[in-house]
């Protein structure tokens, strides 16, 4: 018993760990999508990357988003300005 629930710990972790990842990825992507085609563009890319977009915000020049993957959200801000 304690190895099944050994291996499915590891199992548990490993796939918030991979799914963490994938959603900084999706979240990068999205944001720098957006400086250039809006909000539309940032859910697009989102998506392209197994992510759905829970949050956009514009501020000027700056767009910050959050995506979720699996259960795991990350944020990431962009700019089109120095």
């Amino acid at each position: 018993m304690r190895i099944v629930a050994r291996r499915w710990c590891v199992g548990w972790f490993s796939k918030r760990v991979l799914d963490r990842g994938r959603a900084h990825t999706a979240a990068d992507a999205a944001a720098l999508a957006a400086t250039a085609g809006g909000r539309s563009a940032a859910e697009r890319l989102a998506s392209s990357n197994g992510g759905t977009l829970i949050s956009y915000r514009e501020d000027g020049d700056q767009v910050m988003v959050v995506v979720e993957v699996g259960g795991e959200q990350a944020t990431a801000m962009a700019t089109d300005g120095p």
